[in-house]
């Protein structure tokens, strides 16, 4: 009962610090938008 007890808390703390990491990668994305001007130009290129 103890070794399954330690196995178990173990597997949450790993879980938890992955779930931390993957949230902090999200954060740190960079996202980019084109600006409004581009689009607008771009848009009225194609027609």
């Amino acid at each position: 009962m103890l070794v399954a007890s330690i196995v178990s808390v173990v597997l949450t703390l790993l879980v938890l610090v992955l779930s931390f990491v993957t949230i902090q990668k999200g954060y740190a994305f960079k996202h980019t938008v084109d600006p409004l001007e581009t689009a607008r130009k771009k848009r009225e290129e194609n027609t």
